[in-house]
């Protein structure tokens, strides 16, 4: 499942709206919400809040709430009156300071809980289930980290979830959005450090097949009309969308569009399953038959003999071969997509003009 958050701000109001509207219709499923960023005006959160769940309602969204015990009485909300949590909206409460395990017990009888899975312990899941919880109704969601250097290691995370998925909880974490950053550091909101500077869409595709989580929302309220196109593709046609900046020269020979990585890939790059039978018939001269880094998108020239017209992705750098003509190079942010390529996967570059990117 995939998720996107907007904040309670009256400035964004507008702006959180569409943005709910827009990602309904390209796949996203759940919304995530905080009551307690002390940087906005909680006064206003009541009706801000109404206006939110309302529209995820219109669009079949879950709602999930983070909360803590002193900003629900700001609001005078009882976090055990379900009735009035659901019909601001609410699905999914995810209790923070001061909310007692046998509260969230009581909670989880009525409502969805999502638990903080960063620091949840055994002792947690024992006093749990000592208060009558009902973990049919519980999953486990991580933490963001606004912070830069604070996120979680990757060892950290892997061992943690271990841990979750064994108690039998779903998983949940934040990848970064790039678009409208959060304040007030606008660094990003991760769950694990790593993530910080990638692609949202890349940070996505290591969640699920690196990791298996569960469940995957964006943190930051905004998403590149790209980023939102990688995601759209991905779930509408399972299809990994990549863009590319092409040579000059028989670089801009036609292209094969949609292709498939090989079920049998090569170690050092991916193999397009369809490329030589589209090339068949066609001599490919050698050109650009240069060094080829990471991201390089190449054809074998017909020096290659009966691997003319191989298209490959590099992953990793590889030297020039003479055999080898270079036709352009992936976008630095997207290189991270890569890696998640898996065999016989979906892919198709979006060549945006000529040239070389800068490193």
């Amino acid at each position: 499942m995939l998720g996107c958050s907007v904040y309670l701000n009256r400035n964004q109001q507008d702006y959180n709206l569409q943005y709910l509207a827009k990602l309904a219709k390209l796949g996203f499923q759940g919304v995530f919400t905080s009551l307690h960023i002390p940087e906005e005006d909680a006064s206003q959160y009541l009706d801000l809040l109404q206006k939110i769940g309302q529209q995820c309602q219109r669009y079949h969204l879950s709602l999930a709430v983070d909360v803590s015990g002193q900003a629900l009485e700001k609001l005078g909300l009882n976090i055990l009156d379900v009735a009035q949590l659901k019909r601001l909206g609410i699905s999914c409460i995810r209790p923070d300071y001061g909310i007692d395990e046998v509260t969230i017990a009581q909670l989880s009888q009525q409502m969805e809980v999502a638990l903080n899975a960063s620091t949840l312990t055994e002792q947690n899941l024992i006093s749990l289930k000592e208060a009558g919880a009902n973990f049919q109704q519980m999953e486990a969601w991580h933490n963001y980290y606004p912070r830069p250097e604070t996120g979680l290691s990757t060892e950290y995370f892997r061992q943690k979830n271990d841990f979750l998925k064994a108690a039998g909880l779903k998983v949940m974490a934040f990848v970064p959005g790039n678009l409208n950053h959060r304040g007030p550091l606008h660094q990003g909101l991760p769950t694990l450090e790593s993530h910080r500077p990638l692609n949202p869409f890349a940070a996505f595709l290591e969640l699920v097949q690196g990791y298996y989580l569960d469940k995957i929302y964006v943190a930051d309220p905004g998403l590149t009309d790209f980023s939102l196109s990688q995601f759209q593709h991905y779930f509408k046609d399972q299809t990994i969308l990549l863009r590319g900046q092409k040579l000059g020269g028989d670089a801009n020979m036609d292209w094969p569009g949609r292709q498939h990585n090989r079920q049998d890939p090569g170690a050092y790059a991916i193999r397009s399953q369809e490329a030589r039978h589209f090339y068949q018939g066609i001599e490919i001269e050698p050109q650009h038959t240069i060094d080829r880094p990471r991201g390089a998108v190449t054809v074998d020239n017909r020096r290659y003999q009966r691997y003319q017209g191989e298209v490959q992705i590099v992953r990793r750098d590889l030297p020039a071969d003479a055999k080898v003509n270079v036709l352009g190079y992936i976008h630095p942010d997207d290189c991270a997509v890569l890696d998640w390529i898996e065999p016989g996967q979906a892919f198709e570059i979006q060549w945006i003009g000529g040239g070389c990117y800068e490193s």
